[in-house]
């Protein structure tokens, strides 16, 4: 292994955690595809995947693998730009695909930049120690973009939609509002039961 790690150094960092995380990073990219093919389901089924992979291997991370202090220190750092790339690149695209204006650009680039002030203000150390979280979590956001996207087929005025939740999630984003921390299982039991009954209810 050491073979490798010498032109190599981040690969002494992938344990299993980091390893979800970066497969985790890459579904930015399908989702962008999909969506440019018109494939908005798939879009918001893979940024629900990305969600609660997101939740998983900070799971994994703390429970598991918080001996290792540098993988742990990687994969904070690596997580914040899987996080900016699934909850809020992925979804700046899809914004500007559906609202192809001036207008649409800026909530995409107001989106993009309220996720960094987030990411980069809650990766400090002590951040994160909190019982409940300050603003509402990228990861949060996404997954209620992946729910707008299952609901906007039925949705009169669409654009109008699009923006005003656009809008709302990037300002909750760098808001001052308290939200309570839930556990790994319940997360996930949330994320899965929340997108299988509106896609349910939407399209049957």
């Amino acid at each position: 292994m050491q073979n490798f790690t010498h032109p190599f150094p981040f690969l002494k960092h992938l344990d299993v955690p980091n390893i979800t995380t970066l497969f985790n990073s890459s579904l930015a990219s399908l989702v962008i595809y999909c969506a440019y093919t018109e494939e908005l389901l798939l879009s918001a089924m893979l940024i629900c995947l990305a969600a609660i992979l997101d939740v998983v291997d900070g799971h994994l991370a703390r429970k598991y693998f918080s001996t290792n202090k540098q993988a742990r220190d990687f994969g904070k750092n690596l997580d914040s730009f899987a996080d900016l790339l699934n909850f809020s690149i992925a979804p700046a695209f899809i914004t500007f695909q559906l609202v192809p204006s001036t207008l649409g650009g800026f909530l995409a680039g107001t989106l993009v930049m309220t996720a960094v002030l987030r990411l980069s203000l809650f990766g400090l150390p002590g951040r994160d120690n909190s019982k409940h979280y300050q603003g509402l979590p990228t990861t949060y956001s996404g997954f209620i973009f992946s729910l707008a996207l299952l609901i906007l087929p039925g949705v009169q005025h669409s654009q109008q939609y699009v923006v005003a939740l656009v809008a709302t999630t990037a300002l909750l984003q760098v808001s001052n509002l308290r939200l309570p921390k839930y556990s790994t299982t319940a997360t996930i039991f949330m994320f899965v039961s929340a997108f299988g009954i509106t896609a349910f209810i939407i399209h049957t």
